[in-house]
């Protein structure tokens, strides 16, 4: 009697844990289905892809412990895992090789906030430590494009900061427009 009860007990948790099982499989089938989903007009789906690296670790977990029980029932998370494979490997990028050099005649862009030269810190007072910082980067960089944000031109020295800028990349070329 008492190996009925528990076989009953067993059984009950193995049905719980075989409907948790199919519900984030089928939660992650709806991540899967997001990045197909227009937010404008199904809003509710945004947030299932939000929660796909938590989805696919409750499914990877369930491989885990359906493994471990030897459960026929491993199958359910492992077919939807492997069904969102690409999915997976966006997220997840190896590479195993390395990256080809730029081209000889590649355009560098570089977009960069100064944050008015202050610097990152409380209290937002002028940082005379923070320019040379600047075109130090500059320097490294060597960009063909600087977009810089955050810069205010209506400064008294911003004639002195746009020719340090300019000799430090090499170019005498500049456009820029205030927008304060």
């Amino acid at each position: 009697m008492a190996a009925t009860g528990k076989r009953k007990k067993r059984s009950w948790a193995a049905k719980f844990f075989l409907a948790l099982n199919f519900l984030f499989a089928a939660l992650l089938l709806i991540c899967y289905a997001t990045p197909y989903i227009s937010p404008a007009r199904y809003w509710l789906f945004a947030f299932f892809g939000l929660a796909y690296p938590v989805l696919l670790a409750v499914n990877l977990l369930f491989i885990l412990g359906w493994t471990v029980a030897w459960r026929k029932y491993v199958w359910i998370s492992l077919a939807i895992v492997f069904f969102g494979i690409n999915h997976i490997l966006s997220y997840v990028q190896f590479h195993l090789s390395r990256p080809d050099p730029a081209p000889e005649r590649a355009v560098k862009v570089l977009s960069f906030n100064v944050h008015n030269l202050y610097g990152t810190t409380a209290p937002r007072k002028k940082d005379n430590r923070v320019f040379p910082g600047v075109l130090e980067f500059l320097g490294r960089q060597k960009p063909d494009i600087l977009a810089i944000q955050e810069l205010d031109i209506a400064r008294s020295d911003s004639g002195h900061i746009f020719s340090n800028i300019s000799s430090v990349i090499q170019s005498g070329h500049l456009f820029y427009n205030n927008y304060y």
